[in-house]
């Protein structure tokens, strides 16, 4: 909603853990992350795929920069970094992500609620 988005995102709103579903163009599972108030982000897929990352406030709007590093052959996007953003929706706790790998063949997408 733009009242949802005029809203100041802050890093201790967004630190918790969330529990979702997540995956590239070759893959989806669920997916835990947890996201530190300084914006350090561990996560990992129930195929074992570890990951890890930073969210920075951005600039302008209620959203966030992300980006994230995954881990060896376990992972569909296997040592890989994607860059994105990222949406909470503090209302229903549902945290929105995504990005992209460099040269945009793939990327990352994870939708899911703080626990």
């Amino acid at each position: 909603s733009p009242t949802g988005y005029q809203a100041a995102a802050n890093l201790a709103t967004l630190a918790g853990t969330y529990t979702g579903n997540g995956g590239s163009s070759a893959i989806a599972e669920t997916q835990t992350l947890t996201i530190s108030t300084n914006g350090t982000i561990n996560g990992v897929s129930a195929g074992s795929c570890a990951y890890s990352g930073t969210a920075a406030v951005l600039a302008k709007g209620n959203g966030y920069a992300i980006s994230l590093s995954f881990g060896g052959v376990q992972c569909a996007l296997a040592n890989s970094t994607i860059t994105g953003i990222a949406y909470l929706d503090s209302a229903t706790k549902r945290l929105y992500a995504t990005g992209l790998l460099p040269n945009r063949t793939d990327g990352f997408v994870f939708s899911g609620t703080k626990s």
